[in-house]
């Protein structure tokens, strides 16, 4: 069913389709010029309830627009009648808002046609206030431009916007039956936006009209500022009176100086304490921001009548110091940049200013009369400092487009490479003063004294120079340990204390290199001692303890030693916090300063490197002791760490005991500085000729034997006792 619906009202909109195109068919056969005899008929007063998507023809296709708008709004009023009184007000408005959009478009459509504005050709010859004077009305126009551009770019697109809405409102129209009485409402909202539109379409038209004849005038302006540039005229008798300018300007400068120290000293005069000393102190300020935009505007006029001497002097190929020249471009950028920086503030203090006192002024209930006035006064104020900035904008400009012109014509005068040369040296030049600037400003402060980034990096590179010289001074002395056997730990102490020594007068110069007072530092130290007392307490031990052994020497490096925890092995380094130890497994273990300190540790070299050891062994009940004596000294005289001399080093077998099976017999023997080391390598080595020789002289190495006595634990009578116990039965279980 669903399907045949839909075919259905197809069929029904292709002859719809048909009917409209038959009857715009004959219109569309007649002749340019003859008109349609049903012309009267289509085109008809729109109707709200029943609005065709082409109704804007109605007062679009007109040469009598005015009288159009009346028949629609006779026929607006009489439909609007017979709304519901609930939407007949808001309906009449917006039918008055419909003709007063038709009637503005109308008059808009009625208004001339935009004039090109006429373009001044270039003169014969340009003097340095012509062609200044041709800049700003460059600059005047170029705004201009920018200014209509954004007009148009937004209206642009609010009228897309716009047509998108109207779309819409369109197809939800064509939507709403005709029966129904929101139709006619939505139809006049629709007459309203597409009035609107219309009306911002109209003014879009005209806007970019008038965009293309300013650009049109702007690029005028533009060939002329060019051509002015080149035909800039000057004489070398103007320079006496561009001098006498130029010591007008200073003078005016120095009186603009003193106007605004002053004003900077009244500022910080006085309290804050009542509202009216607020509204003063508010004043004051502006009056330096006032002050400081006269200074600034006068410091611009002199780079100008400097820049007008060297453009004449460079165009009139005077004697000129080129040098001198080019430090003056370098003053006047540094000017172009500062000023604008301080535009920028300037601008949003005043106008903040400006709102403010506006503000207060219409408050309920108003401000004392004494106030007030302040208030008027910050206002006037306010608003003269800001046409001042419009000023200084102008010529901060100036000063830029002059020091651009003596720039070119100072390469022509110099030639592109010395230029070159020049240029790039005053880039360093600035780089590098920016760059001090930037190293010489205060950071924090350590009390009263002032951190700047240059006494950070002086602060490291002292402290670097320091590290180094100890790493230099400690590879000095491991070599010459190297080459002096006995004396690497007494020289390895000597470059731990050096390291620690060096360190502390590196860190001691650098922060006197800052200006820090060691009095002020002692104090802060003082403040923290407690909080190093608790928080780094194990820290500190450790350090203490590392200087302790280094001084003691009661342990050095070389030495093997072995701790209450059972580790063996060399002592590698003592560091600040800990001390590393190798075993004889080449494993690296970091011990805390403090345990070797407070612990028991057994130092195996520290007065003789030699050391006696002892292996066990045993032998059979009613071996010779002769025998064994002799054959345990040979096996002893094949292991190459054996000391036979001096004479008290001479290896001994002792009898030590006598054992459930065995004769026990220890070899006592001392060995060199390198098996103490190696204690348990000794000894395997000790036993295994031990053994060999033991086999040599066919002694016999015993080993337990037990001798069982079974016991019986109970007793019975008769057979079952004897059988039992009778050899060759075991024990039955039970």
């Amino acid at each position: 069913m669903t399907k045949v619906k839909a075919c259905w009202l197809a069929c029904l909109a292709l002859v719809y389709s048909l009917g409209i195109a038959a009857q715009d068919l004959p219109n569309a056969l007649l002749k340019p010029g003859e008109a349609s005899s049903s012309e009267a008929s289509e085109v008809r007063v729109p109707e709200a309830e029943a609005l065709k998507a082409d109704w804007w023809r109605f007062l679009a296709e007109s040469n009598d627009f005015e009288s159009r708008v009346e028949q629609l709004n006779r026929r607006l009023k009489t439909q609007i009648s017979d709304f519901p009184a609930e939407l007949k007000e808001k309906a009449a408005d917006q039918r008055q808002q419909i003709i007063v959009n038709l009637q503005a478009l109308g008059q808009l459509r009625k208004q001339p046609a935009i004039v090109p504005s006429q373009t001044s050709q270039p003169k014969e010859s340009y003097s340095i206030e012509s062609w200044l004077k041709l800049e700003s009305r460059y600059r005047v126009k170029k705004r201009e431009v920018e200014d209509e551009q954004a007009s148009v770019e937004y209206l642009t697109k609010a009228v897309e916007s716009a047509v998108r809405q109207y779309d819409k409102q369109m197809a939800a129209y064509i939507n709403i039956p005709v029966t129904e009485s929101s139709r006619a409402v939505l139809g006049i909202d629709i007459m309203l936006d597409r009035s609107a539109l219309e009306l911002a379409k109209e003014r879009l038209s005209r806007q970019r009209k008038t965009l293309r004849e300013l650009k049109a005038g702007l690029k005028a302006l533009l060939e002329e500022k060019v051509e002015a540039e080149k035909r800039i005229v000057v004489s070398i008798g103007e320079i006496p009176e561009l001098r006498e300018k130029l010591l007008f300007q200073e003078k005016h400068l120095s009186q603009a100086g003193k106007l605004l120290h002053t004003a900077r000293l009244q500022a910080l005069e006085g309290s804050v304490q009542t509202p009216e000393d607020s509204t003063r102190y508010k004043l004051k300020e502006q009056q330096v921001i006032s002050a400081a935009s006269d200074e600034a505007i006068a410091r611009l006029n002199v780079a100008i009548a400097e820049a007008s001497i060297v453009l004449t002097s460079l165009l009139a190929n005077s004697e000129i110091n080129l040098s001198g020249v080019r430090d003056m471009q370098g003053r006047w950028q540094l000017l172009i940049r500062e000023t604008g920086d301080q535009l920028t503030t300037w601008q949003a203090q005043s106008l903040r200013e400006q709102n403010s006192s506006q503000s207060h002024l219409l408050r309920q209930p108003p401000p004392s009369a004494s106030i007030k006035e302040m208030l008027e006064i910050r206002n006037r104020l306010s608003q003269e400092t800001l046409l001042k900035l419009r000023k200084l904008t102008d010529l901060r400009l100036n000063v830029e487009a002059l020091a651009e012109l003596c720039r070119e014509h100072l390469v022509r005068k110099e030639g592109v490479v010395v230029h070159w040369w020049a240029s790039t040296k005053e880039i360093f030049s600035t780089v590098w003063s920016h760059t001090s600037g930037l190293l010489t400003d205060s950071l924090f402060k350590i009390g009263d004294t002032p951190v700047t980034v240059l006494g950070l990096f002086r602060v490291i590179l002292i402290v670097t120079i320091a590290l180094v010289v100890s790493i230099l001074l400690r590879r000095m002395l491991a070599k010459i340990a190297e080459h002096h056997e006995g004396e690497g730990s007494a020289l390895y102490t000597v470059g731990r204390l050096a390291h620690y020594v060096i360190l502390l007068v590196g860190v001691m110069i650098a922060l006197s290199s800052i200006g820090l007072d060691f009095r002020n530092l002692a104090l802060v130290a003082g403040a923290l001692s407690v909080g190093i007392g608790f928080g780094l307490q194990s820290i500190v031990n450790n350090f203490v303890s590392g200087l302790i052994l280094l001084f003691e020497r009661s342990l050095k490096v070389g030495d093997f030693v072995e701790l209450d925890s059972g580790v063996l092995g060399v002592v590698m380094e003592i560091n600040v916090r800990s001390t590393l130890i190798n075993t004889n497994d080449n494993v690296d273990i970091i011990v805390p300063n403090s345990e070797l300190v407070s612990a028991k540790v057994t130092n195996w070299t520290l007065r003789d490197a030699t050391r006696r050891m002892r292996i066990p062994f045993g032998v059979a009940y009613g071996t010779d002791k002769e025998r064994v004596k002799t054959a345990v000294l040979e096996a002893a005289a094949r292991v190459p760490v054996t000391l036979t001399r001096p004479k008290k080093y001479e290896p001994q077998v002792w009898l030590v005991g006598f054992g459930d099976s065995s004769l026990d017999f220890e070899l006592v023997v001392w060995v060199s500085q390198a098996a103490v080391k190696r204690p348990s390598g000794v000894i395997a080595a000790y036993m295994w000729e031990i053994e060999t020789s033991l086999q040599e002289f066919d002694i016999e190495i015993p080993f337990p034997q037990r001798d069982l006595h079974i016991r019986t634990l109970f007793e019975k009578e008769g057979e079952e006792a004897e059988a039992l116990i009778r050899p060759g039965k075991g024990i039955a279980p039970e």
